[in-house]
C-alpha cells in the first residue's frame, strides 16, 4: 500500500512581500514548515494568517 502526502506553503502579495523572489523563498519556507509540523498547509506569516481567517470562515476551511 502506498501512501502520499502534500505539502503546500502560501505566501500572499503584497503582505509578504512585492518581489516575485521573495514571495518564493517566503512561500517555500512556509511548505517546509507545513511538512515539520505534519500539515497539509501553512501560511508564510501571522499576519497572512490573520488575512485569510475571514475567507476560512465563510468557506469551513
Amino acid at each position: 500500500q502506498l501512501q502520499f502526502s502534500a505539502s503546500i506553503g502560501v505566501a500572499i502579495f503584497p503582505l509578504d512581500g512585492r518581489q516575485k523572489a521573495e514571495l518564493e523563498e517566503k512561500a517555500d519556507k512556509a511548505m517546509y514548515q507545513a511538512k515539520k509540523r505534519g500539515i497539509p498547509v501553512a501560511l508564510s506569516s501571522l499576519e497572512a494568517d490573520n488575512a485569510l481567517h475571514p475567507v476560512r470562515q465563510r468557506r469551513d476551511v
